[in-house]
């Protein structure tokens, strides 16, 4: 992944022990079990909307796979953003995201059977910035799409999600 034009490291793609213990080091507390716990809540919401729906639907038939992928997005979001990203509520891929998400994942396994591509594929700095500059044929950017909806104002904000419980 490149940021403003530079190559970015990530805890996933970083192979030195000590320059992965510098990048996961900021991060390791967000997984305490306090913290955890103080998320909870969000999770909550998401279930109540999931069973809801889940009842309104009864009867027929629902692809429970999609459900689960719109559950986790939704709980994700939630918990990071504290605003759903509404896959649940819409009953639908929200801009895409998802099935773009599935597209780049696509290339990624292409790069990881053949690591000659990467330098020519997304490793290079110029095919990024031209894909992005070009109308023609429609290239998945699912980092750019949640980026563009985190920052459109809160939908569904609700004064629970304010509220972080303290734990106990």
């Amino acid at each position: 992944m490149s940021y403003k034009g530079e190559l970015m490291p990530s805890m996933f793609s970083v192979r030195d022990p000590t320059g992965h213990q510098a990048l996961r080091r900021p991060v390791a507390q967000k997984f305490s079990m306090s913290s955890i716990k103080a998320m909870e809540p969000f999770a909550d919401d998401c279930n109540d909307i999931f069973i809801q729906a889940m009842k309104d639907l009864e009867g027929q038939d629902v692809d429970l796979g999609t459900w689960l992928q719109w559950y986790a997005f939704d709980v994700i979001s939630a918990i990071t953003f504290h605003c759903r990203f509404g896959f649940m509520e819409q009953r639908q891929d929200i801009q895409n995201m998802i099935s773009d998400i599935s597209s780049a994942l696509e290339v990624g396994a292409t790069i990881g059977q053949v690591p000659g591509l990467h330098p020519w594929l997304m490793g290079s700095k110029w095919l990024p910035r031209f894909l992005a500059w070009q109308t023609l044929v429609h290239v998945p950017d699912p980092l750019r799409t949640v980026v563009k909806v985190c920052h459109q104002p809160p939908r569904r904000v609700a004064l629970d999600y304010l509220i972080m419980p303290t734990p106990i």
